[in-house]
């Protein structure tokens, strides 16, 4: 069997390690003190400084360029000025630099890597190379505060090196150019390895949620799960934008039931269409914030809930069934447990408020996840607070159709959402719950009021 000589070859871990710097950085958004408004992964225009692009709200830009190691490479001062096809780590910094600089202000240009720096100066080939720490260290110390480049003074032996490096600067028009583009660089060496800055991404989420480990990973794999469109020809616009951020972790994990779409049974008789078409105008004009619609079992109190719902241009905001039928033809389950939970009842539609919010989930701070809402009161608060948001927008009051409350009724939990309902005087005008049940009389469960 032929010996494989390189293992890893075709190993993503550089690529994995550039999209995870830009998921750290990403992250960085969700807290406004960093005035960053977004962030571009593999930036179409640029070469040198292409694999994470940070634009803040000032306008301001900086610029990472990301190298990762397998094998524990060293990151000497020969590496920084070796040419590769004409041009060198430093040459294409300043490149990318300078086409930048004339539309925006460059406010860093960094060098990112898990290298460790080599700072063994070396005499190879007749040019002394000093070692890359001393190097830099001398520069930082120099580049601040001097007003022109030629100030800048290095030892005799380092002289050959200075102007080596210099020489690959040569792309800038002059010396005031170069003296900016120094001060913006940064080298940035032993930085985490793969493991170690995904752990940092997802302990920043915990931190910033006041999330579980459990959870952070979840909302760390759906961003993951984000980079194929952000990193790929699959994406419309190139920067990654705070409700990019949004929608990308408000991807919900829970299956919950109440979310159906039940399709209205034909034929609909023409009476029936006529109490529709009445009952409609009384939930849009009635100053009520609750309205009960009763029947007994097989009036068709859910066909014409579903032909409220399923019309063009529908009054129903949200909506929710207590029950699932068993398929279009047969009868109903006669009762749902899982749908007479209050958590999935609010939660349903809270799902239901961040599908409808999409394109504005930063800006109203949905709830990143239900998972995040520790209490049923918590989760209905946020359910009305964005109701009255969607209200605000419409310009109309929103309607919430709840279906079936005697199921939860005969449920046999004693904690069924039939308690969690709120009363009309505590709904303000902007929201109206139209439900949906057996008459009054059957059940001495139903709420009081």
């Amino acid at each position: 069997m032929t010996e494989i000589k390189n293992p890893t070859s075709g190993i993503a871990d550089p690529y994995w390690y550039e999209w995870t710097v830009g998921l750290d950085k990403a992250i960085n958004m969700l807290n406004s003190d960093n005035t960053i408004k977004s962030i571009t992964l593999q930036a179409p225009d640029l070469q040198g400084l292409d694999d994470v692009v940070i634009k803040y709200h000032d306008g301001s830009v900086e610029c990472i360029q990301v190298k990762h190691t397998r094998e524990e490479d060293q990151l000497s001062f020969s590496d920084i000025i070796f040419r590769k096809n004409d041009q060198s780590y430093i040459s294409k910094f300043a490149k990318d630099w300078l086409k930048l600089n004339k539309d925006v202000h460059v406010k860093k240009v960094i060098l990112y890597t898990n290298r460790t720096i080599n700072d063994t100066p070396n005499n190879r080939a007749g040019l002394y190379r000093p070692g890359l720490t001393s190097f830099l260290k001398k520069l930082n110390e120099q580049v601040h505060t001097v007003k022109r480049i030629n100030d800048i003074v290095f030892p005799e032996e380092w002289k050959k090196a200075w102007e080596k490096f210099l020489t690959e600067l040569d792309i800038l028009e002059d010396d005031k150019q170069k003296l900016e583009f120094l001060r913006v660089l940064e080298i940035q060496a032993s930085q985490p390895g793969l493991l170690e800055l995904k752990k940092i991404a997802i302990n920043k989420l915990e931190a910033t949620f006041q999330s579980s480990v459990r959870i952070s990973e979840a909302l760390f794999d759906k961003l993951v799960v984000a980079l194929f469109t952000w990193t790929t020809t699959h994406r419309n616009k190139e920067e990654i934008l705070l409700e990019d951020l949004y929608e990308a972790l408000s991807i919900e994990s829970y299956d919950f039931k109440g979310i159906v779409s039940l399709p209205t049974t034909e034929p609909f008789i023409d009476s029936r269409v006529k109490f529709c078409e009445d009952f409609e105008r009384e939930i849009l004009n009635t100053d009520k914030k609750v309205i009960f619609l009763s029947g007994e079992a097989g009036s068709g109190k859910t066909n014409v809930a579903s032909f409220l719902v399923n019309k063009v241009n529908s009054i129903i905001s949200l909506k929710y069934y207590t029950f699932k039928p068993l398929n279009i033809k047969s009868d109903y389950l006669s009762a749902d447990k899982g749908g007479s939970n209050p958590r999935i009842l609010w939660g349903d539609l809270l799902l239901q408020l961040k599908d409808k919010l999409k394109g504005q989930l930063s800006k109203y701070n949905v709830p990143m996840s239900i998972e995040f809402i520790d209490s049923i009161d918590n989760l209905r608060k946020e359910v009305i607070r964005l109701a009255e948001i969607m209200s605000e927008l419409s310009g109309r009051k929103t309607i919430i159709l709840i279906d079936g409350i005697d199921h939860a009724a005969r449920s046999g939990q004693d904690s069924s959402f039939l308690n969690t309902l709120l009363p009309p005087q505590l709904l303000s005008d902007r929201v109206c719950f139209v439900i949906i049940g057996q008459p009054i009389n059957s059940y001495n469960n139903y709420p009081t009021w």
